[in-house]
């Protein structure tokens, strides 16, 4: 029932508090906070993988003792890629196509080389950045502000093929990785001798040692799903490492823990459940039947007093 308070006063239901919406309100709160966190890291994690990346290519012997990398090994192209190449990806300038011929030669060192799992997830950074871009703590997102009302030749073209990786190759690619390590997680678990050679190549190894089988297939399922992935990146990281740490025989190169916390940051994109979640718990809710019945008559000084107060 709605009652009705005249001379610039208020009328206000005397039906009791939602507290639906109040737990709505709590939860949503809640979200805001964990993804400002998570928005205050995410440049931090970026960085610090861009300059361990750089850093493993300045190693000598990184590329692959192949004939196909005979051209790159003596002379001017060592100096480019070896040198130029992660001075680069430090910087965060041209990140992509740095990440891109990077990502090839990773690829072909795996294939060509002894299997390592510090390869595939190298090249799983790599592809990262091909499809995501650096970060804000980069040349390239300080410069591509002013970059496509610049008159120089392609930049709009560059900048308008940027927009586009973001905003469609990115949440795909995170897709990817996040049923990557699932398959991982899941097939070594379930039965190892029946992935093919060819899959079994390009499938961390260490990824079966992190967790015990069940919880193995749950942050496998979850993973898939895209539920709390954040958590569940934050759970591998640390069983993982203290795995590693614990003597166990299980050994985790540093370059997953680093790919674990740039997906934690960077949450699971939109193909998740995560991102439907977040948007239906930020979506207005619509009154319920029993909302109290506000009426406002009178415009004067108290009526505008009341409207605040109801605010």
């Amino acid at each position: 029932m709605t009652k009705f308070f005249r001379g610039g006063g208020c009328a206000v239901s005397s039906r009791n508090s939602h507290r639906r919406d109040e737990r709505r309100a709590q939860l949503t709160g809640l979200l805001d906070a964990s993804g400002t966190a998570l928005r205050l890291a995410a440049p931090l994690v970026d960085l610090l993988v861009r300059f361990s990346l750089a850093k493993v290519f300045f190693a000598p012997g990184m590329l692959p003792s192949s004939h196909l990398f005979q051209f790159v090994q003596t002379g001017w192209p060592t100096i480019i890629v070896q040198v130029g190449g992660p001075v680069l990806l430090a910087a965060g300038l041209w990140v992509r196509p740095v990440a891109l011929l990077m990502l090839v030669l990773t690829l072909l060192a795996q294939t060509s080389g002894p299997l390592q799992d510090e390869h595939l997830f190298w090249a799983a950074l790599f592809g990262w950045y091909v499809a995501q871009g650096a970060g804000p703590l980069s040349l390239d997102h300080v410069l591509g502000k002013g970059l496509g009302l610049s008159p120089l030749p392609l930049a709009g073209r560059a900048m308008a093929a940027a927009d586009w990786f973001d905003r469609w190759v990115g949440p795909l690619y995170r897709l990817l990785v996040r049923l990557w390590l699932a398959v991982a997680l899941a097939g070594v678990a379930l039965a190892p001798g029946m992935l093919p050679v060819t899959a079994s190549a390009m499938l961390p190894a260490t990824a079966s040692g992190m967790l015990l089988r069940p919880w193995a297939l749950f942050a496998a399922a979850l993973l898939t799903l895209g539920l709390g992935t954040p958590l569940v990146a934050a759970g591998l990281l640390v069983a993982g490492t203290s795995m590693a740490l614990a003597g166990t025989g299980h050994a985790m190169t540093v370059y997953a823990p680093l790919l674990l916390a740039l997906l934690g940051v960077s949450g699971a994109g939109p193909y998740s459940l995560d991102f439907l979640i977040a948007t239906r718990m930020r979506r207005p809710a619509p009154p319920a039947d029993d909302a109290p019945h506000i009426v406002i008559v009178g415009a004067g000084f108290a009526g505008m007093a009341c409207a605040a107060g109801l605010r």
